[in-house]
């Protein structure tokens, strides 16, 4: 008999995701709202969905195409219920509050990134998390000046706090800000 490994290497690198990006995990553990924008094919928020199956997740996508891909997947996943996807873009979030409010390269794809951080600061449950993933300096990222020390100023005008860098690589930046309570 051979033995297999049962390890789920998305679940590992969720988990270590939500540890690291501050999310105020023990709420979301009970159930909560989180809201994705620049959902892409929907992994991130499918993801989250998996691995906090008492949540619901709102996602959305600027490209019908991909709405309807990460719809599908969502579906797949077993995760439509509670994971739904919708087309718009960054600047046009939901009304709401949400314990995790979290932004996938939709900074650089907005006309107006302050305008998008001063919507999510809006949107953030107090106490909540807004989380900001941009890809690093280079041919793929249309902010104009994508570094960490940029965001987390902007973070701050925005009027979020305790704002700390998770990642700052070539690859990409992440950075997570606070609602104060």
């Amino acid at each position: 008999m051979t033995a297999t490994s049962t390890f789920d290497f998305d679940a590992a690198v969720t988990g270590w995701w939500l540890a690291a990006s501050g999310a105020p995990r023990e709420r979301l553990d009970h159930g909560g709202a989180v809201v994705v924008a620049g959902a892409g094919s929907g992994a991130t928020a499918i993801r989250l969905a998996l691995a906090l199956p008492l949540v619901t997740v709102a996602a959305v996508s600027p490209d019908p195409l991909e709405t309807a891909i990460a719809t599908d997947a969502a579906q797949a996943a077993g995760v439509a219920a509670r994971c739904s996807f919708a087309t718009g873009d960054a600047e046009e979030l939901w009304a709401g509050r949400y314990d995790l409010v979290v932004l996938v390269h939709a900074l650089g794809e907005a006309a107006d990134p302050q305008a998008v951080l001063r919507r999510a600061a809006r949107m953030v449950a107090a106490d909540g998390t807004v989380v900001v993933v941009e890809p690093g300096p280079g041919p793929f990222t249309a902010l104009a000046d994508p570094d960490a020390a940029a965001i987390t100023a902007a973070l701050a005008r925005a009027g979020l706090a305790d704002v700390s860098v998770v990642v700052d690589s070539d690859r990409h930046l992440e950075l997570r800000a606070r609602r104060a309570p």
